[in-house]
């Protein structure tokens, strides 16, 4: 029996793979991205991909695990080739007693196995500066948050292909600057969470006409709210539409430099931009809370209609136990990027990207500013929290 749930649930998601083109469009509906990059033209059978980043908020040993899994037939056209990481084992991005930084830097360091990298995955070379795989590399995933600018620097300049994963960055400054420097060189960029493109959602957002929106609502799991917000917030902006102009958060407690873990339960009101004259804002509400890590919810009413979707993500819960994390979670935005790469065309546009950074910075300054609404144009000189901390 648990074999042939298996085999179901891997063909539906091999349909919504081989379909991928129309669940692309389908989210990429509201942005009609153009094609902004030059089709690779390679030698080899495969992209190198390059993983800069092994801090708190990296994918980087998810991510390689699905690309160079030596078990199964490749999942994508990418093998990553290259990783790099702090020397300090990132000490620097932990802040609280000498011996909850100690702590977590070895359970960080222990995960993110160099050994795991070299001696499982057949990553064949660890190099001591992200610029040494210039030469080594076609692509590069970022994942690093906390210094994405300088980090995807040199690969945007050279005109590589980027992925940066979410949030983009700490400041609406630095967003703009990597936006600028991917278009003046060709670079491909992506960005975000990997909760938006999974296939269930993507079939939710086919069902949804952004113009018949009234109000919706978004749940998902939390440790830290650096890490984990991007999920609900990106999956409302991609499943519902629209440009998010305002936010309050209600439930933070901590201060504006510290991004605890197992932080408490977190609500986001989100006002969208109108779609017309005709129609009132669209409001939503995006909620996080810690004990629940391995579900997202979303609702949308429309005028005639409502569309409900929950995802039990990391193959956890009932039949979805035979299905590897890697198939459900990752593959689709793996096969995201994988396309982009190839093909020069970005999922998103470049405003699309940037208000992604937008919200998450206005829903960030509300919340340490006791809730109170904050716009766009009040987060210019924000940024959100460069620390893990120790305490809630």
């Amino acid at each position: 029996m648990g074999s042939e749930t298996s085999i179901k649930r891997r063909n539906f998601i091999k349909t919504v793979a081989i379909t991928g083109a129309a669940g692309l469009s389908a989210a990429t509906a509201q942005s009609q991205a153009p094609k902004t990059g030059a089709k690779r033209q390679l030698k080899r059978d495969f992209l190198r991909i390059g993983m800069i980043g092994l801090g708190p908020y990296s994918h980087a040993m998810a991510y390689t695990e699905t690309l160079n899994d030596p078990t199964v037939p490749p999942r994508t056209n990418m093998k990553v080739v290259a990783v790099w990481g702090k020397e300090d084992k990132y000490l620097s991005s932990f802040k609280g007693s000498e011996e909850f930084k100690k702590k977590r830097s070895e359970e960080l360091s222990g995960y993110m196995s160099r050994e795991t990298f070299t001696k499982k995955l057949g990553v064949k070379n660890v190099v001591k500066q992200p610029a040494d795989m210039l030469n080594l590399v076609d692509a590069v995933f970022i994942t690093d948050p906390e210094d994405s600018l300088n980090l995807a620097r040199p690969f945007l300049q050279k005109g590589l292909p980027v992925f940066i994963n979410r949030p983009m960055a700490y400041t609406i400054k630095d967003a703009r600057e990597i936006v600028k420097l991917a278009k003046a060189s060709g670079s491909v960029l992506v960005t975000g969470s990997c909760i938006p493109w999974m296939n269930e959602f993507q079939v939710a957002r086919s069902r949804i006409d952004p113009n018949k929106v009234q109000h919706y609502y978004v749940d998902g799991s939390t440790a830290n709210m650096g890490s984990y917000l991007p999920h609900i917030l990106e999956l409302a902006k991609m499943v519902v539409g629209g440009k998010v102009i305002r936010c309050s958060t209600h439930g933070v407690t901590w201060p504006a430099d510290e991004d605890p873990l197992s932080i408490p339960p977190v609500m986001v009101h989100l006002e969208h931009e109108k779609t017309s004259k005709d129609r009132n804002p669209v409001i939503g509400v995006a909620s996080t809370w810690f004990g629940q890590p391995n579900r997202n919810w979303i609702k949308v009413h429309l005028d005639d209609d409502v569309v409900e979707q929950s995802v039990f993500w990391e193959g956890s819960i009932g039949a979805s136990q035979s299905v590897h994390v890697n198939e459900h979670l990752w593959t689709p935005i793996l096969q995201v990027i994988d396309r982009a790469f190839q093909t020069g065309v970005w999922p998103q546009d470049a405003d699309t990207i940037l208000n992604k950074v937008e919200t998450m910075l206005m829903a960030h300054k509300s919340g340490i500013e006791g809730g109170r609404p904050v716009g766009i144009s009040e987060i210019e000189d924000h940024s959100l929290a460069r620390y893990e901390s120790e305490k809630a």
